[in-house]
């Protein structure tokens, strides 16, 4: 697992988990004609579905990591960051699969370039390509995270942030892009909510420390 395999080893051998237990899966559900049509797609759907809630759970455990209330008072950085790297592996994996599903759904029109190139996509181009962007900017926060002892510190902090914009990418991508969105509404919502009261509360204590004392003496606004 990460820290101890290392990110990428990590995260192959979770892939290859997925398969093993995506393949026993399949074989032990009853077959009819729907289900064969459509295990792709279901796949595909499932495993965005999970890897968009983990996503969350990421970057929330990731603001709580910074948390002023966890400088002060929780004092759980090494456990959140533990879990913060386990999630971040499970994520990536999640998608891999994803990914790969949507490509072999002959339903999608969804093409191996078109999943890796924005906007080439037969199926809610737009969408699409907003799920493409939110991958490549997942797999630069991940590949950089490790880093955070030989890069700047701003631009480590700057690159990693980018997870809150892989969040808002993935989150409009699941939105549009899911014909069982109406549906799902709640859980998109909850989602949302879950970040926004996170950063908020996290920037919102912040503020009072950073405040700077006025050159007459009295506090900065």
């Amino acid at each position: 697992m990460p820290g101890r395999l290392g990110f990428a080893s990590a995260t192959t051998a979770l892939v290859a988990l997925l398969a093993v237990l995506l393949a026993l899966t399949v074989r032990a559900v009853p077959h009819t004609a729907f289900y064969d049509r459509n295990l792709p797609w279901i796949v595909a759907r499932g495993t965005a579905l999970v890897a968009l809630i983990l996503l969350a759970v990421l970057v929330a455990a990731g603001i709580l990591i910074s948390h002023p209330l966890n400088r002060t008072i929780w004092r759980k950085a090494k456990q959140l960051l533990v879990w913060h790297r386990y999630l971040a592996a499970f994520v990536v994996a999640l998608v891999a699969v994803h990914v790969v599903a949507i490509v072999l759904d002959q339903y999608a029109h969804v093409s191996l370039f078109g999943a890796l190139m924005p906007g080439d996509a037969g199926y809610r181009a737009l969408p699409v390509a907003l799920g493409t962007l939110s991958l490549y900017a997942m797999l630069l926060t991940a590949l950089t995270a490790g880093y955070a002892q030989k890069l700047p510190p701003k631009v480590w902090l700057y690159v990693h942030r980018c997870a809150f914009l892989v969040f808002v990418l993935a989150w409009t991508h699941g939105l549009l892009a899911g014909s069982d969105s109406a549906t799902l509404r709640p859980l998109y919502v909850g989602l949302a909510a879950l970040l926004l009261a996170a950063a908020a509360t996290r920037y919102w204590l912040e503020i009072p420390r950073t405040r700077r004392v006025a050159p007459d003496g009295g506090k900065g606004t």
